[in-house]
């Protein structure tokens, strides 16, 4: 069989000239599948010699053709006469019967019409019984029928009854044979129409070309009864079908407006699929046959100069696409432009299809771009059969593209896609693909910039990537690796833009200027931390309104929130003032709402939707409500910001026996995301009944050529996989799917040889903590074979690696594989294989293995390194110009007298700790004669050092304190982020470095708090910047103290270097202090880790500056609360050290001392740097040394920088370039500006 097209120009259309070798049989298979899945199938073979049909009323009459069955010599095969088919109550099979027509070589056709001269299209007879009605559109379900059928406009607009016209009963009887999926019938109306001169126009033309394009696919689906769901995938000639596009929203002109052709369908290649109910599927014949009579009828359209429609140009685009012709498909969008038609969305499906399938990516790609370029934007469907292509041609560029696309437009995936995405991470291209070095503040300054959650900076790392299937814990961190997944923050201009979209909506429908009422009562009764849909919640699960579950919802919530207010209560008038409200329960609880200023019933007539949507965007709060907002009120809304606001507030309910319970918004943004190590996190889209549900693709490099540890980046050998496992986290119960190695198939039959060492390599794999991580393990025992050199090592690896995949045997061999006398070690299951080697496993052996801390990570490597000129310069602890620890000596007096203070006992201290210590603490942060001190307006608690007391004073915020945003500098002391995060605040960032300048970036600082929101926390370091050393002037301070009084902004202050800054305790003090003299409130966690050298014995205390003393007492109350349940109360010795010496005059007075020496050697180290590279002449202004302060100095220098300084002098320094001034001295100095020197000289 031969196809021949042939474009032939005319009046600007294009001219198919199509043949077909003579189609000796059409097979039709007909499949209707019913609710229970039962099938009928029927077989027909048709000539195409007799297909005709007759349109005169005397051949159009009312009487039904009796039903015949007979056998074909070679097939059976169910021929009726005509039935349209029935469904009686939706359980019963829905028939849908073909006519055998025309001659089967030298057979005949069973059935005749009366006047025995054409064989009856099994549809036409049915549709002579309503060739006088008229179709109305009743619902999606189908069409209905009444009298006069046509109504014509005229030229004035008036409209005329053409009933008696032929075209009118030839347009209801294609509706049906549309309706029932009749090709052969449509094709035989339109031989007909055309032997008895019927003048057919755009509507009768469509319908024609849509069956004939979705028979030339091989699938039909009668017209509305699509599911709905979109999908496009591949078409392919060796296979069967599959959906391809739902779009129903067909605006042809005039005649056409009224019908909607279903959804495309194409074939999937290399994937089986489900045939759907109401699909009927077609043989190649009937395939072959319809394409031939498309282009027929594309052809007489473009002759009589019948006018185009979208959908009768995507209809030949389907067909060039069932021909493999993207280039045909492609050109038949363009030429919609050329025609003033715009383009859909399916438009586009058989062009990129067809490119798709044959992979021409770049063609693809140029569809995707006329797409956009036109105004229409794919959607999953669309970015799927892109990915497909993209994967399949190794294209890493294009995925990570469309990654961004989905994550973009899609969020969460469908499994298809999902699949998809595994596969590509499991290819050999990308494990070739990724940056081995980058910048990690670049990428972490990306991530912040576009709100986080990715980076947009490309592939990160080297090697294998680890897929797992896996969820994400009630904290955000993923169950696999341990990552922390971002909740992408909400731009708060946009939500206020949302807000005032919300109300102008609201405005618009509402009556009586009632929205307008509802705004200006928030204004006087707000802000409320939640909002309660009350109708929904009083209506859960049963029809009838009950106020007791309103009830129990809102009490719920209102102790969940932190200020224990109630919520804001929306309820339509109706239901305040309906049945049964005027019992004394129901009453009573509508009187107790009202009293609390929390109930607002919206009037009759209003929608009360709008109310409390736009009250729960309008305080940035939660909303309680099962509502899926998915309705034509929320449709208004648009679908860019609002699901992502729905994500983020909406808080879901349900009932147990013991009351209600909430289903709080996920803890983590769902959708992909890229983290800054370059690892992926993939959700799928499911109806999880919480988000701990969801299934997530765990994306992880299983070795990186090149890993990111903490400060370095450095070579990994063999000897280190178990310092990279604990990176990966790999080990959650997930199934990795693996694919088995076809060892069973292996001429040389390793097994025996494998098994004599099988045991070495078990009892290797068995020293691992991780049993669940098989890829780790199986890289593990490659390595160690390709180490010894020896294949028979390599072939246990191997084994080891079949057997780790869980024993699935290869596709070809269906068997699981044994191996000899260990075959008792290795079942079949999996599972049973990691428990019989391991007898004595764990009930935590799934406990994901956290990475280590980053400055740890360093002291990690120096340790390891062998050389005798090493130098750590990571570590943040105080050493001598010998590099030894320093304890103080004020510090050993004081511990001796309190040893030999034998009336000192070791009881409990109180829960707020040492009475004397408190006092002596906020003495000396706030000053003697502070008149917060005086007029006992602080509430003090001695703290676990500087955390300790920083995470005491989160947690207090957090339950007490109206606003849960803290703004920390960018950057800061790493665990800044966890304490807050972890205590109950969301971390927001202010600019605080100029790396530019090595200097603080003032007017970014100022900008950034005067852009956070009123009430915002704020934390500042008190001097001594971590980890830049970097301070304000006493000016700024008093600038940003300004900026933040005006603001109303709560300053929490670190004071980790009091005096060890510039050795005076007072000059260290003084940006707290001016804080404090102003009146207004602020928090102080202080330290004595570094001024006194008391690292180990953490101790540090939380002072809180009130308005009032007793507010003061209300807010120490709460802290004995805080701290109750988290340590109960604090150490004793630690504290005891502190207080002796601050309360002892000639003590103090040594402490001093000790500390401005310690103070004046890095002040000292500085100089000497500066000096040193100055000497060296060394690239660069390296003033900023002697100009910052304290313990750190952030040199500038970059990861490359820092690499090689490693790696060539042995110095060990965090990837950001900060070191630590009292790590060095001055035989060390000489050596770090030769490092520097020769690091800024040979790295750019």
């Amino acid at each position: 069989m031969a196809w021949s097209v042939t474009f032939i120009p005319l009046q600007q259309r294009e001219l198919i000239s199509f043949s077909l070798s003579q189609v000796s049989s059409v097979d039709i298979r007909s499949s209707r599948r019913n609710r229970n899945t039962s099938t009928e199938t029927t077989d027909l073979r048709t000539s195409d010699n007799n297909i005709s049909s007759e349109f005169s009323s005397s051949r159009s009459n009312d009487k039904r053709v009796d039903r015949k069955l007979s056998q074909s010599s070679d097939s059976s095969a169910v021929e009726e006469g005509i039935g349209i088919g029935s469904v009686d109550d939706g359980r019963s099979r829905r028939n849908l019967d073909f006519k055998k027509i025309g001659n089967i070589a030298s057979g005949s056709s069973s059935m005749r019409p009366k006047d025995n001269s054409s064989p009856i299209n099994s549809s036409s007879a049915r549709r002579s019984e309503i060739v006088n009605e008229k179709p109305v559109r009743k619902s999606k379900g189908g069409v209905h029928y009444s009298h006069e059928v046509k109504e014509k406009k005229s030229e004035k607009g008036s409209k005329k009854i053409t009933a008696d016209l032929p075209e009118v009963p030839l347009r209801i009887r294609l509706d049906m044979c549309s309706k029932m999926g009749d090709v052969l019938g449509a094709i035989s109306l339109y031989d007909s129409a055309i032997r008895d001169g019927v003048k057919m126009g755009q509507y009768h033309y469509t319908v024609l070309l849509y069956l004939c394009s979705s028979a030339a696919m091989g699938v039909i689906r009668p017209a509305k009864s699509g599911s709905g769901s979109r999908s496009l995938d591949l078409l392919s000639p060796s296979t069967n079908a599959s959906t391809m596009d739902s779009d129903h929203d067909d605006d042809h002109d005039d005649e056409v407006d009224d019908y909607e052709g279903d959804d495309d369908v194409v074939d999937v290649k290399g994937q089986s699929r489900k045939q759907e109910a109401d699909e009927i599927l077609v043989g190649e014949d009937v395939k072959k046959y319809a394409l031939e009579k498309g282009f027929e009828i594309y052809n007489k359209m473009c002759v009589e100069n019948v006018p185009m429609n979208e959908a009768a140009l995507t209809s030949v685009a389907r067909m060039a696409m069932a021909m493999g012709d993207g280039d045909m498909a492609f050109n038949m969008v363009k030429q919609m432009k050329e025609l003033g038609i715009n383009p859909k969305l399916r438009s586009y499906g058989p062009a990129l299809s067809a490119f798709c399938n044959g992979g021409h990516i770049e063609k693809a790609f140029a569809v995707e771009k006329h797409m956009l370029e036109h105004g229409v934007h794919p959607e999953e469907p669309e970015l799927e059969t892109l990915l497909r292509v993209s994967v399949e041609v190794g294209n890493a560029g294009k995925v990570y593209h469309l990654l961004h696309k989905l994550r973009a437009n899609v969020r969460s995936v469908s499994p298809s896609t999902a699949d998809l995405i595994e596969k590509w991470f499991k290819s050999k291209e990308a494990s070739g693909v990724g940056k081995r070095i980058w910048d990690h503040k670049v990428i972490v300054q990306m991530m912040e910039k576009v709100g986080g959650g990715w980076h947009g900076g490309g592939w990160l790392g080297r090697g294998k990537w680890a897929v797992s299937h896996t969820s994400v814990e009630a904290n955000g961190l993923c169950k696999c690796c341990g990552e922390k997944l971002a909740l992408i923050d909400l731009d708060p201009e946009e939500t206020d833009r949302f807000a005032e979209s919300v109300a102008s909506i609201a405005t618009k429908r509402e009556k009586n200027s009632s929205f307008q009422k509802f705004q200006r009562w928030l204004d006087y009764y707000g802000p409320f931390e939640a909002v309660v849909d009350a109708a929904n919640v009083g209506l859960f699960s049963q029809r009838r309104f009950k106020p007791s579950k309103v009830n129990s919802v809102v009490n719920g919530i209102r102790q969940m929130n932190p200020s224990k207010k109630w919520p804001l209560i929306v309820l339509h008038n109706k239901r305040v003032t309906g049945r049964k409200m005027d019992e004394p329960v129901n009453k009573a609880l509508i009187e107790k709402w009202r009293n609390a200023d929390a109930l607002y019933a919206t009037p009759t007539g209003s929608n009360d939707d709008w109310y409390w949507l736009y009250a729960a965007v309008k305080f940035k709060c939660l909303i309680v409500t099962n509502d899926e907002m998915r309705d034509h009120t929320f449709q208004l809304l648009g679908n860019d910001f609002f699901p992502k606001w729905k994500e983020r507030h909406q808080v879901r309910f349900s009932f147990s026996d013991v009351g209600p319970v909430f289903h709080m918004p996920p803890p983590c943004s769902v959708v992909i995301q890229e983290s800054e190590r370059g690892h992926w996190h993939i959700p799928i889209a499911s109806n999880p009944e919480s988000e701990g549900d969801r299934t997530w693709l765990c994306i992880t490099r299983a070795t990186a050529c090149l890993v990111k540890q903490g400060s370095m980046t450095r070579q990994e050998g063999p000897e280190e996989l178990e310092v990279h496992r604990e990176q990966v986290n790999s080990n959650s119960r997930t199934d990795h799917q693996l694919q088995t190695p076809s060892i069973a198939h292996n001429k040389q039959k390793p097994e025996k040889a494998a098994c004599r060492n099988l045991g070495k390599i078990l009892s290797t794999l068995a020293k691992s903590s991780n049993c669940c991580s098989i890829l780790i393990d199986i890289e593990a025992a490659e390595k160690l074979g390709i180490k010894t050199g020896l294949t028979q090592e390599r072939e246990e690896a191997k084994l080891i690696a079949a057997l780790c995949a869980g024993g699935r045997a290869s596709a070809k061999s269906p068997t699981r594989m044994k191996v000899c006398k260990y075959s008792t070690f290795l079942p079949c299951d999996p599972l049973s294989f990691v428990a019989k080697r391991r007898p004595m496993e764990s009930v935590f052996a799934t406990v994901v293995q956290a990475p280590e801390d980053p400055i740890l990570g360093v002291t990690i490597a120096y340790n390891k390194d062998p050389s005798p000129v090493k130098l750590n310069l990571g570590v943040g602890a105080y050493r001598t110009e010998e590099g030894k620890p320093l304890v103080l000596n004020v510090v050993r007096k004081a511990e001796q007298m309190l040893v030999n203070d034998l009336s000192r006992v070791k009881e409990y201290l109180q829960i707020i700790g040492l009475t004397d210590f408190n006092k002596l603490s906020a003495k000396l942060i706030l000053g003697g004669d502070s008149p917060a001190i005086l007029e006992n307006r602080v509430a003090i608690a001695q703290g676990l050092s500087g955390t300790g007391s920083l995470r005491v004073g989160t947690e207090f915020l957090a339950r007490h304190y109206h606003q849960r945003t803290i703004y920390i500098p960018q950057p800061t002391w790493g665990n800044h982020p966890k304490v807050f995060t972890l205590g109950g605040l969301d971390v927001k960032v202010y600019r605080y470095y100029d790396p530019t300048t090595r200097g603080l970036n003032f007017q970014g600082l100022l900008e950034d708090l005067d852009a956070a929101p009123s009430g915002a926390i704020v934390l500042l370091h008190a001097c001594a910047h971590n980890p830049t050393g970097v301070d304000p002037t006493l000016d700024q301070w008093e600038q940003i103290r300004l900026l933040m009084r005006s603001k109303g902004l709560l300053p929490f202050f670190d004071s980790a270097y009091q005096g060890f800054a510039s050795g005076s305790l007072d000059a260290d003090a003084q940006s707290v202090r001016m804080f404090v003299a102003d009146g207004g409130e602020c928090l102080v966690a202080q330290s004595y880790a570094k001024n006194m050298g008391l690292y180990g014995e953490r101790v540090g205390a939380l002072s809180i500056v009130c308005k009032t003393a007793d507010v003061a007492r209300r807010v120490e109350s709460q802290l004995k609360l805080v701290i109750r349940p988290m340590y109960s109360n604090p150490p004793i010795h630690g504290a005891s050290i502190v207080a002796t010496i601050l309360k002892d005059k000639d003590m103090y007075n040594e402490w001093t001392i000790e500390l401005k020496a310690m103070a004046d050697r890095i002040i000292s180290m500085r100089k000497q740097l500066f000096d040193a590279l100055t000497a060296r002449s060394t690239p660069g202004d390296w003033s900023h040394i002697i100009k910052q302060i304290g313990m750190f100095t952030f040199t500038g220098l970059n990861a490359e920088q820092v690499a090689f300084m490693t790696r060539e002098y042995h110095i060990y320094m965090t990837s950001d370039g900060r070191i630590s001034m009292a790590g060095l001295s001055s035989r060390t100095v000489p050596r770090l500006a030769d490092a520097i020197h020769a690091a800024v000289t040979l790295i750019s």
